[in-house]
């Protein structure tokens, strides 16, 4: 469940199947921007842009203020 959410009422939704990202406009070759990502294990959100570096993978970036200070999660298809 999404225990460290910060609205109360939010804390007992389950995270599997949870949106954790919203709002990303298509830049074009394969990018996306000024979109927001939710990150269930502190509870914070960011905002956060991301590219489709090959069929299977996409390279997620959370940051706060601007992309220089931010982390990489890379997402793989199964």
């Amino acid at each position: 469940v999404d225990r460290k959410n910060p609205n109360p009422g939010l804390r007992n939704r389950p995270i599997l199947g949870l949106q954790i990202m919203k709002g990303l406009t298509a830049k074009g070759n394969n990018r996306w921007d000024k979109g927001t990502c939710y990150d269930p294990e502190t509870g914070k959100s960011y905002k956060c842009k991301m590219q489709l570096t090959s069929h299977d993978r996409l390279q997620l970036r959370g940051y706060i203020g601007i992309s220089l200070i931010g982390r990489n999660y890379t997402l793989t298809r199964k």
